[in-house]
C-alpha cells in the first residue's frame, strides 16, 4: 500500500508566479489555484486582490498546528525566480522558534494552601520539593504523574491532600 514511516507533506506544484518582497509582502502574477491560495492563507493575509502580507499570528498558529515552515519556504522559492529575501527567511525562522519554544511538560494539579506557613514546608522539604513547583504565594503545582508520590510525601509531613 506504500505506507511510509514518517509523513512528508508535498508542496503543491507551482502554477502562479509570486514575487516575494523584503517587507513581508507577496504578489501573485496570476490567479492562484485553490491549493496555492490555501497555502498563502495559512501564513498570510490578503491585503488586496493578488497581494498578500505575511502575518506573525497566522505563522505561529500554522506551525503550532503542525505545518512545516520549510514546506512554505519551498512553496515560495518554487514561485519566485529570486532567492527568498533575508527578512522573509528571518520571519519564518523567528516564527518557527517562537512556536516551538514552549514545550508541553505534562498536566498538573494546582493546590491552594491556607497560607505561607503551610506552603513553605511542602515547597522546601527534600521529599516534596522535587515533586512540585511553587506558583504564587499560596499555590503549588504538582504534575499529575507525580501526584501519588507527592501525596505520600505530604502525609509524612502531616498534610492531607484531597483528591484532585
Amino acid at each position: 500500500m506504500g505506507l511510509a514511516e514518517v509523513y512528508e507533506p508535498s508542496v503543491p506544484p507551482a502554477r502562479a508566479a509570486l514575487t516575494v518582497y523584503r517587507g513581508l509582502w507577496l504578489q501573485a502574477a496570476a490567479a492562484l489555484s485553490p491549493d496555492e491560495r490555501l497555502m498563502l492563507e495559512t501564513y498570510a493575509d490578503e491585503a488586496e486582490d493578488g497581494v498578500w502580507r505575511l502575518d506573525g499570528d497566522k505563522a505561529l498558529s500554522a506551525i503550532e498546528n503542525g505545518h512545516d515552515p520549510e514546506a512554505f519556504r519551498q512553496f515560495l522559492a518554487a514561485r519566485d525566480d529570486q532567492p527568498l529575501p533575508e527578512s522573509v527567511d528571518g520571519f519564518l525562522r523567528d516564527a518557527e522558534r517562537g512556536a516551538r519554544a514552549p514545550q508541553n511538560a505534562g498536566h498538573g494539579v494546582a493546590r491552594r494552601m491556607r497560607g505561607l506557613d503551610d506552603l513553605r514546608p511542602l515547597a522546601t522539604d527534600a521529599r516534596t520539593s522535587r515533586l512540585c513547583q511553587r506558583a504564587g504565594e499560596r499555590q503549588l503545582v504538582v504534575r499529575t504523574a507525580s501526584e501519588k508520590a507527592f501525596r505520600k510525601a505530604a502525609r509524612a509531613l502531616g498534610y492531607g491532600m484531597p483528591p484532585g
